[in-house]
């Protein structure tokens, strides 16, 4: 039997094979990628899904933020029952003012019994994708697509190579997934909490974390993995605007990013002066919620360009920064 060679290219040839992705939503799903989407239980995931649908599909900015390339979406829920997806969607359509003109590249299986569990259930999904041609396929929720244990490696490999065979088809692919409850194995960074196996992130092109900041009435996302992704810094707020039952992405420099442009600004640019400084607008906040408060105004303020990291735990405001 003649086996194939290895086929090895130079730099230019690399760079060319290397292209950036295009983007289906900018900064947030690549074209053609997987992307996951991991919160607790009401924590809104499904919404922030549908709210991409239904981006994409009328050709708005994503949450009022993120550019979008108009197309078709394909939600494939069995998690929530079909009465709920429509009362969600009914909302969503209704904020915007349209629900005598619902946009038509937004199409629902709900409660199909869709499966990832073999290769007979994976064609029953590949036929949908043939059929409706989607440029985004919603996966709600993985646990409810399949019956394998979500913490062996190895049938959860075979359940994320599916998905792979969906995103091979065509569509980019974005994921809802539950996370582990708080402390129950110690690791507590956004690319640990989804519930599972790694190997259940080990293939994707990006990981979205959701939680409800209770004090702050905010919802935050936290950039978990990001092989393109190029959302600003590694966080960032959205707050729940119920008049038009939506999503809206604050962009604005907040009160701790001006406190620590102000630190350092009077040249205190170690680490304990910024907490500090996000402390004296923050006087309620423990200690361990100020200095994560702060490593989040630090991270927006970096992904803005606004400040630079001089060496480990001290910081400086960029030459072009606004004075």
């Amino acid at each position: 039997m003649q086996v194939s060679r290895l086929k090895a290219v130079g730099v230019d040839g690399l760079f060319a094979m290397g292209a950036p992705p295009e983007w289906i939503i900018s900064g947030v799903i690549p074209e053609n990628g997987v992307v996951m989407i991991s919160a607790d239980p009401y924590s809104s995931k499904t919404f922030f899904a549908l709210e991409a649908c239904l981006a994409v599909a009328t050709g708005t900015p994503f949450m009022g933020h993120f550019p979008v390339r108009k197309g078709r979406t394909l939600y494939i829920g069995e998690d929530s029952p079909a009465w709920d997806v429509a009362a969600q969607v009914r909302k969503l359509l209704a904020g915007r003012d349209m629900l005598s003109k619902s946009p038509e590249g937004m199409l629902y299986s709900v409660k199909q019994k869709a499966s990832l569990d073999d290769d007979i259930g994976l064609e029953r999904i590949l036929d949908a994708v043939q059929q409706y041609e989607p440029d985004l396929v919603v996966l709600d929720s993985l646990k409810k697509l399949h019956y394998k244990n979500e913490n062996d490696s190895q049938e959860m490999e075979r359940v994320m190579a599916r998905i792979d065979r969906i995103r091979g088809a065509g569509p980019s692919v974005l994921i809802i997934h539950h996370e582990s409850k708080p402390g129950q194995d110690g690791r507590r960074a956004a690319l640990h909490r989804a519930r599972g196996s790694s190997a259940i992130s080990a293939d994707l092109d990006g990981l979205l974390s959701i939680a409800y900041n209770r004090m702050l009435d905010r919802f935050v996302v936290e950039v978990g993995k990001s092989r393109a992704l190029a959302i600003d810094g590694w966080q960032y707020d959205l707050l729940w605007d119920l008049e038009s039952a939506k999503f809206v992405v604050i962009s604005e420099v907040n009160p701790n990013e001006d406190a620590i442009v102000a630190a350092l600004k009077l040249g205190k640019n170690r680490t304990l002066d910024l907490v500090a400084a996000v402390a004296e607008v923050n006087p309620k906040l423990k200690a361990d919620s100020q200095r994560k408060t702060t490593s989040r105004a630090l991270a927006a303020l970096r992904g803005r360009g606004l400040i630079r990291k001089v060496r480990f735990g001290e910081y400086a405001l960029v030459d072009n920064s606004p004075e």
